[in-house]
């Protein structure tokens, strides 16, 4: 079955259930306004997207697992038996996901007794036999299988579902060493732990991949055990014989269902695209509205969106030089230009520039309304040089007739003087360009940036959602897919959005955080992740091996005190284990039994060695799989660096977060913590250089309570914790052991963060009374903390948010929760934000403060920001002048009742620092 144009047709399988899971795990914990999760379902309704619009296909199906027993299980009662239940929140999803597939005009298929691979793999034969070409969408590497030659492809989702890698016959066989239809065979070799599957003891897959080239087939092979060397593999072959040809069974997807089902063009109408939009509107998907095409029928149209018009622009895409020229006069004259680039790619250090949007104040819509100008020019394809970018001299033309320039000739759209730059992302915008040769001028307003400020506690500020919020506007196009017409829309979206934005930054008090701290922080955050952090490749795969072996170890201890062997990863075994065997006491009870959670194990830790030895066997595994293991993927060839992202809209409290890798997350005392910083290296002939400020929180906690005693402590440079255990303890301060000073330390951040005497008990491994007495001494000394405590909670009570010290706020809808448990972390927040938030606050400007300063020094430079330290790479030789300058510039970022601290330390690696003499702060 081939097209007019002589073009094979396209099939497109999804494996649904596969894509929902992958997008549930990979993707951010969205919820409705009334709490309804909504993750996994955007993530699927994104792909859908996708597929349509870069696949085309001519017929699409879905296909789902049905809710009944399948052949495999009826026939093996443990096939996928070990599988944790589904999270609520994704089994809240489900079923909602089979309704957003078939508003889209998507078959859902699927048969009681089968899986959906035995769906996918009978439709792809029927595909097949019909002249499709076929290409099966799926997370699950069972179903490569079904590849076969050009006419069955699969593809496999990468990073979530928004990459996928393309397996035709050769991919299979480079991946696996074996080929497609001898995938089967593969897994009765090996097993799949995913699916439960036995296999053959033993046998691992390089030694499977030898025996299915050398033998074809498990039949054949299990025919010439006598040629089969070494002998061990020969007799654990004999012995599992029969499970392994029962596990090829399991193994092998079904191609013969007997499906009911036709494959049909697919051709979705007005009707469809309507149903989409409803279900979109129903789960808040904003942002993925403007990817629906429009009806064409006006009247639908008004009837669909009378509620809120479609934002509208004067479309201006460049044409020639000449139109270029104009455009670039225009933002001249005007003073004010929005700005969107087009990306081909979404991380800012490898996306690649296709084109630049770019919106002023032009025209005038209907009525006076205000309508921006949008202009868009492609951008010529550059090549790389050393690490940035280098450009012809434009001047071509694309496809569709518009010009293609260089970016030298849009330089004075990022450069030229008296203009006011508007963005989405600023930080990425940044990193782009620079990439890409190009030095802008600082930007003026991020509306990303404002939004967060606005709203703080939000998951995610896609652009589009900006725009309903405060242009109650949606940002659709007539074709949902028109790159160019999008980037316009967008740029006179950003625009258009500078101005209600600012005046809201006014009315809540956060003009001065938004303008002094966030946005003059931008170019320090692109600076440090173009930056990067160099680390021993070599030291980490020691590590890892290493890590390997005392996860090994510390199982066998597991196993000792259980007096069994067993999945420690299983929450259902574990269950089995802690509380039926041993009989330890249980917490709270789950839908999938007695929870095994870290909350349930530190209360047990104390008094069970095994509780703490799943604590320390899971942080080990944990620790070696995001860092040990991952740390070396994520170097850079080009840099040799790991560069991680800061992100500056995520944390309700204003402090920035790490991803990818995410450095916030490595413990800072643990000696397996410091085995991971060990990683993180100086270059040769430097060095690394830590300014950590000293208790900052505890000296906000001092400044905002004014409490005379705590603030004198902190003007005498008292050791704060000792001081604290001396009150609590009844003994004088030079008694205080190390064990009390700790136990000190843990109340004093425990009052910062709000936690009960329960809670605090808990963490120390006390009874509650004792807890609550430590706690009383402690307001008992400190009575300006107790007094702050009650204040803010009613303050925060009375008017629904709190704030910083600079106006920041964080809004507290939850205190007024019906549910106890809920109103109480709520009040926990409000009596901790104000202090960590004002910190972060502190920190910001440090961070400003000494980028701006070293921009003049090429032998110093800022590499991390994580909690309250700043990380450096110094030339050896300039430390003492870096030190000096670096130390002053944070201690005086921001005047407090009482002085801050920095304490400096430099080592070749991030674990072995010593301390430096750095100056003491002004009083």
């Amino acid at each position: 079955m081939e097209s007019e144009n002589g073009v094979k047709r396209k099939l497109i399988l999804i494996d649904g259930y596969s894509l929902l899971f992958r997008a549930f795990f990979a993707g951010q914990a969205l919820t409705t306004s009334d709490k309804r999760p909504t993750g996994a379902l955007y993530g699927l309704a994104n792909m859908l997207l996708s597929v349509l619009q870069s696949d085309k296909p001519d017929a699409i199906m879905v296909c789902w697992d049905a809710h009944a027993p399948t052949f495999r299980e009826q026939e093996f009662i443990d096939y996928k038996a070990h599988r944790p239940s589904a999270a609520p929140e994704l089994k809240e999803q489900m079923p909602v996901a089979r309704q957003l597939v078939s508003a889209f005009g998507i078959p859902c298929v699927e048969l009681a007794g089968y899986e959906a691979d035995d769906i996918i793999g009978t439709l792809a034969h029927k595909g097949k036999a019909e002249g499709y070409q076929v290409i099966v969408i799926t997370g699950d590497s069972d179903q490569l299988q079904l590849v076969d030659d050009h006419r069955v492809i699969v593809e496999i989702t990468q990073r979530g579902v928004s990459e996928r890698k393309a397996y035709d016959r050769q991919a299979v066989y480079d991946r696996y060493g074996v080929w497609p239809e001898q995938i089967p065979d593969f897994k009765a070799l090996t097993g799949d732990a995913s699916d439960n599957i036995p296999g053959v003891p033993g046998i691992g897959e390089k030694t499977a991949a030898k025996l299915l080239q050398q033998f074809g087939t498990l039949e054949n092979l299990l025919e010439h055990l006598d040629q089969v060397t070494p002998p061990r593999i020969q007799q654990a072959l004999k012995e599992a014989k029969e499970q392994a040809l029962f596990s090829k069974r399991l193994a092998t997807i079904v191609c013969d269902v007997p499906l009911e089902v036709e494959i049909v063009p697919y051709s979705p109408s007005e009707a469809d695209w309507q149903r989409v939009r409803a279900i979109f509107r129903d789960l808040e998907f904003r942002s993925l509205l403007a990817r629906i095409p429009q009806p064409s029928s006006p009247l639908a149209a008004r009837e669909e969106e009378a509620p809120e018009e479609r934002f509208d622009v004067a479309y201006r895409p460049i044409r020639d030089a000449a139109a270029l020229k104009h455009a670039l006069e225009v933002v001249k004259t005007k003073g004010r230009v929005a700005i969107r680039l087009e990306l081909e790619g979404d991380a800012p250090l490898d996306a690649k520039l296709r084109g630049v949007a770019f919106a002023v104040e032009e025209t005038e819509g209907e009525n006076g309304g205000f309508k921006p100008s949008s202009y868009y020019v492609a951008i010529q394809e550059p090549e790389a040089i050393g690490g940035l970018w280098s450009f012809g001299e434009g001047g071509a033309s694309d496809q569709e007739g518009g010009y293609v320039a260089s970016l030298q000739e849009l330089e004075p759209l990022f450069n030229a003087s008296g203009i006011r730059r508007l963005v989405y992302q600023a930080k990425q915008v940044l990193i782009v360009l620079q990439r890409h040769g190009v030095r802008p001028l600082p930007f003026d307003f991020d509306v990303q940036i404002a939004a967060y400020l606005l709203d703080a506690g939000r998951s995610a500020y896609p652009l589009m959602d900006i725009a309903e919020t405060y242009l109650r506007r949606r940002l659709e196009l007539e074709d949902a897919f028109a790159p160019a017409e999008r980037l316009m829309v967008e740029a006179g979206a950003i625009l258009a959005l500078e101005q209600p934005l600012e005046r809201q930054l006014e009315t809540n008090g956060m003009t001065k955080v938004f303008y002094e701290i966030e946005m003059p922080l931008v170019p320090v955050l692109a600076a440090i992740e173009q930056h990067g952090l160099l680390v021993d490749v070599d030291y980490l795969s020691v590590l890892s091996q290493k890590m390997a072996e005392q996860i090994a170890k510390i199982a066998a201890e597991i196993y000792e005190l259980a007096g069994m062997e067993f999945n420690i990863g299983s929450p259902k075994q574990l269950q089995e284990v802690l509380f039926n065997k041993l009989q330890l006491p249980r917490g709270k009870k789950t839908k999938t039994g007695y929870s095994t959670g870290a909350d349930l194990l530190e209360q047990l830790a104390p008094r069970y060695e095994i509780a703490r030895k799943i604590l320390e066997y899971r942080e080990m595994a944990k620790l070696k799989a995001t860092y040990a293991d991952a740390l070396v993927r994520l170097v850079r060839p080009d840099t040799h660096r790991v560069h991680t992202s800061l992100n500056q809209t995520i944390t309700s409290t204003g402090r920035l977060s790490s991803s990818d890798p995410n450095l916030q997350n490595i413990p800072i005392r643990s000696e397996v913590g410091r085995q991971i910083r060990r990683a993180f290296i100086a270059p040769n002939g430097y060095k690394l250089l830590s300014c950590d400020y000293s208790q900052i929180e505890l000296r906000v906690l001092a400044h905002v309570s004014d409490d005379p005693t705590l603030i004198q402590a902190f003007l005498n440079d008292e050791d704060i914790h000792a001081a604290t255990a001396a009150t609590v303890f009844g003994v004088e301060v030079a008694q205080v052991t190390p064990e009390q000073r700790r136990l000190a330390k843990t109340i004093n951040f425990a009052v910062i963060y709000g936690q009960s005497a329960f809670s605090l008990a808990a963490t120390l491994g006390v009874e509650t009374g004792v807890a609550h007495e430590w706690i009383q001494a402690y307001f008992a000394r400190l009575p300006g903390v107790k007094r702050y405590i009650e204040e803010i909670k009613e303050l925060a009570h009375r008017q629904g948010w709190v704030q910083t010290l600079f106006g920041r706020r964080r809004y507290l809808p939850d205190l007024h929760s019906g549910n106890h448990q809920i109103r109480q972390a709520a009040e926990r927040a409000a009596i901790n934000m104000p202090i960590q938030g004002t910190a972060a606050d502190i920190m910001k400007l440090a961070m400003i403060r000494v980028y701006h300063h070293l921009n003049a020094r090429e032998d110093c430079a800022l590499l991390l920001q994580v909690h309250d330290e700043l990380l450096f790479e110094v030339k050896e030789e300039e430390i003492e002048a870096c030190v000096a300058e670096i130390v002053p510039l944070m201690q005086e970022a921001y005047p407090l009742k009482v002085p801050l601290k920095v304490d400096a330390k430099v080592g070749t690696d991030w674990a072995n620092m010593e301390n430096v003499t750095s100056p003491l702060p002004k009083r």
